[in-house]
Formats: structure tokens, sequence, C-alpha cells
């Protein structure tokens, strides 16, 4: 497998499964859930308004941010591997 194409899928699937799991746990009363919520804002800003808009929207949430980490994969896929030619 391309070292490139699996590096950027391991950061892509932290970053944007910290930023579904904050989404999840938005109603706690914990105070790491805004501070994750804040690093997490490029991924995580239609989520957001989704689970601000819906109280029951755990597949809406999971949907969106599925496509928003394939959007992610790739998009940093091609930064890793245009870094790489340079």
């Amino acid at each position: 497998m391309n070292k490139d194409l699996r590096n950027s899928f391991l950061i892509s699937f932290a970053y944007v499964g910290l930023g579904t799991l904050a989404l999840l746990f938005i109603n706690s009363s914990s105070v790491v859930v805004p501070i994750i919520l804040l690093i997490t804002v490029p991924v995580t800003f239609i989520g957001f308004g989704i689970a601000y808009m819906e109280s029951n929207s755990i597949v809406a949430i999971l949907l969106t941010q599925a496509i928003v980490f394939l959007i992610f994969w790739a998009v940093l896929y091609r930064i890793l591997k245009k870094g790489k030619t340079k």
C-alpha cells in the first residue's frame, strides 16, 4: 500500500473521527467537547449545524461526517503526494 495513502487515511480518520465523537457527545457537560469542536471546526461545521437543529440526528451526523471524511482524505492525500514531488 502506498505510504502517502496510508498516512493520509490515518490522519483523516483520527481528525474526522475525533470531531465526530465530539459531535455525538455535544450535549454532555464535559469541558473537553467544546475544545475538540474548536480544534476540528473545518470538518465539523456541517455536522454541528445538523446537531444544533435536530435533537435526534445521529444517523444524519454519521452520514455527513462519512462524506466529510472521504473529501478530507482525498484532499490530504493530494497534499501529501504533492509535497513529495517537490
